[in-house]
């Protein structure tokens, strides 16, 4: 909840979730408040860091995973291309199968 201005005053509350219920803590306007709402904004700031210094480690990780989804992509294509050339197709999305030969009646 944070700071609120209640009677002319500001005051600070803190909004907690204890066993799937909300629970508001009190901790009025003076020293204590002010700590309380400092820790607050120093543990997001340090959820903040920490979140960004994983993105960065993760980076490297993503590019080399972009690079590998293009190449499979390239050799799905190749792979396709080559089978088709072979005489195969595909029925309904289904297995790779060899083109079946059209018989002409002779005579």
């Amino acid at each position: 909840m944070a700071w609120q201005n209640r009677d002319g005053g500001s005051y600070y509350y803190r909004s907690v979730r204890l066993n799937g219920r909300v629970r508001c803590w009190y901790f009025g306007r003076g020293p204590a408040a002010e700590v309380a709402a400092v820790e607050v904004v120093l543990f997001q700031l340090e959820r903040l860091v920490a979140r960004e210094r994983r993105r960065a480690a993760l980076a490297p990780q993503q590019a080399a995973d972009a690079a590998l989804d293009r190449l499979c992509e390239m050799t799905s294509v190749l792979a396709r291309a080559a089978l088709l050339a072979a005489g195969y197709h595909r029925h309904d999305r289904g297995a790779w199968r060899r083109r079946r030969e059209k018989h002409t009646p002779t005579g």
